[in-house]
């Protein structure tokens, strides 16, 4: 039976990983390893993550979130928008500097 079983669960942790947060929290359970990335990899994700958000709200401003069910989209809040605007601003500013030294 564990030979049947691995090869089931390998392949629903692939598809759920790929796509939710549960899938996240299977590969947690199942005990695999996250790879690990450096600093530069990540802060370009998650600005990556924010400049999708503000295209999502139509507006300009910043989504409140977003569903890890359907990939909708939260509607943007000022709060959230106001926050995020200094990060953009300096994460623009420690590119300009980066790419000057």
């Amino acid at each position: 039976m564990a030979t049947t079983v691995r090869p089931i669960m390998s392949k629903m942790v692939s598809v759920l990983r790929s796509t939710s947060h549960a899938g996240l929290v299977l590969h947690d359970v199942s005990g695999r390893k996250h790879p690990l990335h450096v600093d530069q990899r990540h802060l370009e994700e998650t600005i990556g993550w924010l400049c999708r958000a503000q295209d999502a709200s139509g507006c300009g401003g910043v989504s409140a979130g977003s569903f890890a069910t359907d990939g909708g989209w939260l509607p943007p809040d000022r709060e959230t928008t106001g926050y995020i605007i200094p990060t953009l601003i300096e994460y623009g500013e420690w590119g300009v500097a980066r790419s000057d030294s």
